[in-house]
């Protein structure tokens, strides 16, 4: 129960069912009343992002599980956010790598900021595109198996067409099944599990005030819950 570098890889449970609610606590450099500094130009150490989340999660009975990125320049910032969005995009954080890029990048083009939307209240599991991708794979591994099931009484000609569709069926839901899985892999940053006591938990072990700027997601939920998504994030 502890902060550990965090790898994305391909879950090995079914993800048919993925949809249970989760709570999502959301901290980064731009969170009001948490960040250091004014207007745009706020900071957030890594400590300081877990003493805010002690305090959120402060009466959670059950479980969570964190993915946090934080580094000590802006670019770096940026970049980290791409590798984790390349292997387990979120939306939320999609967006904080958006307006950290324009932040970098603001004294030579200019650009308008992207409005920075504060991501919290919950989330279900298979709002996520890549469990939700891991869902529909799952759905039609289930319907093939169904249909593998069923008997018939039909003509030989039919069998054999049958088997001919089935053979075909049966390649492309493996195709699905690896397109699903395929991009899971890599990723960038920190992760953080604890089945219980998350408050206390969360104070393990973290990075120090060298990272100053950190976005930190804290996904709370039962174990059962989130053991698909703790199978991914590692």
């Amino acid at each position: 129960m502890s902060w550990t570098p965090l790898t994305v890889n391909a879950p090995t449970s079914n993800a048919a069912s993925a949809s249970a609610p989760l709570s999502v606590l959301s901290v980064d450099p731009w969170t009001h009343g948490i960040s250091d500094g004014s207007g745009n130009n706020t900071v957030l150490s890594f400590p300081n992002a877990v003493q805010a989340l002690i305090k959120q999660s402060a009466g959670h009975n059950g479980a969570a599980l964190g993915i946090a990125v934080s580094a000590a320049s802006m670019v770096a910032f940026v970049s980290q956010l791409n590798l984790l969005n390349s292997a387990f995009p979120l939306p939320s954080l999609q967006r904080l790598a958006r307006r950290a890029a324009q932040m970098a990048t603001l004294e030579v083009s200019k650009m308008n900021l992207v409005p920075h939307q504060q991501h919290g209240g919950g989330i279900k599991l298979n709002a996520m595109p890549s469990i939700r991708a891991l869902q529909r794979a799952d759905l039609i591994k289930a319907a093939s198996d169904n249909a593998t099931a069923f008997k018939t009484s039909s003509t030989a000609g039919n069998v054999a067409g049958f088997q001919a569709a089935k053979t075909s069926h049966a390649a492309m839901v493996s195709a699905v099944q690896a397109g699903a899985a395929a991009g899971l892999t890599g990723g960038n940053g920190f992760r953080f599990y604890a089945a219980n006591n998350v408050a206390s938990a969360l104070a393990d072990g973290h990075p120090g005030h060298e990272y100053t700027l950190t976005a930190i997601q804290l996904f709370l939920g039962s174990p059962t819950d989130l053991s698909l998504l703790a199978e991914i994030l590692q």
